[in-house]
């Protein structure tokens, strides 16, 4: 759960960077209010009672290579996001990417010796397999057009939703009620969202 919250720091990178390339005098002292709050959001949202700082900051100090590659994986991906719109010329190369990431990890998965599993699975898990894979390149898919094609502060803005429905999802699928920590942390992401759309559409006007 911490090495998530550190990897659910793309979004507040992503509002903070793209505030930081649009040049507009202030904007990211504009947008950092609302990315805080936001950001408080996620964590209790995803954390909820189990968050403790002081467990948090122990595992880091024991353990800080997950911490660090989660880290690495947010700001990769938050600066992947905001600079591809402006130097990809309108082509995604996210399907050039993931096509060779699945071969690469055949290629992996051959050479570790570990073979085919003993048993197929059933009808259900490969539904449940085409499920997710649909629902992941789908999600990608909608992401690079939305960043050629949209408003990249907008884009950014709602990525806060990201770590809510992963959040929501997961307790769904494991017959988890949603307690007071995480809709808490609903309403906070929801302020500090509008509080960067307000700030946006004020550097508009």
């Amino acid at each position: 759960m911490e090495v998530s919250l550190v990897n659910y720091l793309w979004p507040t990178l992503l509002v903070l960077l793209t505030a930081m390339l649009s040049r507009r005098p202030g904007a990211v002292w504009r947008a950092l209010p609302g990315a805080i709050i936001a950001t408080i959001g996620v964590a209790m949202a995803v954390g909820g009672n189990s968050l403790d700082a002081r467990s948090a900051v122990a595992n880091i100090a024991s353990n800080p290579l997950p911490f660090a590659l989660a880290f690495a994986g947010a700001i990769i991906w938050s600066v992947y996001a905001a600079v591809t719109p402006r130097i990809s010329s309108g082509y995604d190369g996210t399907t050039i990417f993931f096509c060779c990431v699945a071969v690469t990890l055949w290629v992996i998965h051959a050479a570790s010796g570990d073979g085919l599993p003993a048993q197929a699975p059933g009808i259900g898990g490969y539904a449940a397999l085409l499920a997710c894979a649909a629902a992941i390149a789908g999600g990608y898919a909608c992401w690079g057009y939305g960043m050629l094609h949209g408003t990249m502060e907008t884009m950014a803005i709602g990525s806060y939703a990201t770590p809510l429905f992963s959040t929501a999802s997961s307790t769904v699928l494991l017959g988890v009620a949603l307690g007071a920590p995480f809709w808490i942390g609903v309403v906070l992401v929801v302020a500090g969202s509008l509080l960067n759309v307000w700030f946006a559409r004020g550097r508009q006007h």
